[in-house]
């Protein structure tokens, strides 16, 4: 809580310090629950919880080495327990742990990007892919799996964009887009309720619901990386594409993200038209 509120909230009344030291008290009891009992695949996995979001914290703070001792840490402890549930295909729990892998492995990707390890944070986003990917297929109803690996796509994207691999970016963000896609329309899989909850709000406009709202956010987002990029590598006809399809989200996302990402639209649209000029001379 400490940690997501000094994420959230500007001059928040804790410090980072504070928030790690009651990781720090988790982490003390955790691992003696893990000790007197290592067989608790329970256990292990929330000790790995704590481990990988204390990693978060601490990359927050710069300290990057102590990160990635974090992440590893979580890694070690998830890889038994997902492959155990690879082995004997449990019935679909709320968290697995494959799904905590998938994060993990997601971050670690990040955090080795920053260090300049390029190859091996390639590796880490294509495993938390293939893992999020698998669960998708699992659990196909499941939003949050769908929304979280079009996210890990997105970070190999911007990965591959940074190391020069214009094809190879451009692919991976489709992806990533084409999953979030997924999710505007209702599949046959999904709950009823849910089902016409989205045809309800795709027809009424805005929702209140989070679920909603930040999945057109997201969304937005995506379509106003995607035009930047189409800008920076000389496309602006592609460019063109991914400002439309921003324009026809933006009655979908709710306030005040709205303002924001149509103001991101206006910024576009002016690149393009100053874009069409130049090429008019």
């Amino acid at each position: 809580t400490l940690r997501l509120w000094l994420e959230e909230t500007p001059n928040p009344p804790y410090q980072r310090s504070d928030a790690e030291t009651e990781y720090d008290s988790a982490l003390r009891l955790q691992q003696d629950l893990y000790r007197a009992a290592p067989q608790n695949a329970g256990y292990a996995q929330a000790l790995a919880r704590t481990y990988y979001n204390r990693g978060i914290l601490r990359y927050d703070g710069g300290d990057l080495v102590a990160t990635e001792s974090d992440f590893r840490e979580a890694v070690r402890l998830l890889e038994p327990l997902a492959k155990q549930e690879f082995e004997s295909h449990p019935i679909e729990t709320e968290n697995p742990p494959s799904h905590d892998l998938a994060r993990v492995c997601n971050d670690l990707g990040v955090l080795l990007g920053d260090q300049g390890h390029s190859s091996r944070a390639q590796e880490s986003f294509e495993r938390a892919i293939k893992i999020q990917a698998d669960l998708t297929k699992t659990s196909p109803e499941n939003w949050e799996y769908k929304v979280e690996l079009a996210r890990f796509y997105n970070n190999l994207s911007f990965l591959e964009w940074s190391e020069g691999e214009g094809n190879l970016a451009a692919q991976s963000n489709h992806q990533a887009l084409d999953t979030l896609g997924e999710l505007l329309t209702p599949a046959p899989l999904l709950e009823k309720q849910r089902a016409m909850a989205l045809m309800l709000h795709l027809a009424m406009g805005p929702s209140k619901h989070p679920e909603f709202h930040v999945m057109f956010m997201h969304l937005g987002d995506e379509y106003v990386k995607l035009a930047t990029e189409y800008f920076t590598s000389g496309s602006p006809d592609a460019a063109s594409l991914a400002i439309k399809a921003l324009g026809n989200v933006l009655p979908k996302v709710a306030e005040p993200d709205r303002t924001r990402l149509a103001k991101s639209y206006q910024d576009l649209q002016k690149e393009l038209q100053e874009s069409k000029n130049k090429r008019k001379q």
